[in-house]
């Protein structure tokens, strides 16, 4: 981000690196790896559109 100049850094909370929203605990988080029924994070993809 810092290297190019016309990107924007877009900070999503409650996203994990899975891209799907989790919860704080470890156990829910975890959850989230293996549920391929959750959708992406919303604000994931309102970010990539705009």
């Amino acid at each position: 981000h810092e290297e190019k100049s016309d990107s924007e850094l877009l900070i999503i909370e409650k996203m994990n690196h899975v891209l799907k929203e989790a919860p704080a605990d470890r156990a829910g988080n975890l959850a989230t790896y293996t549920n391929p029924e959750l959708p992406l994070s919303s604000g994931l993809v309102s970010g990539i559109i705009e």
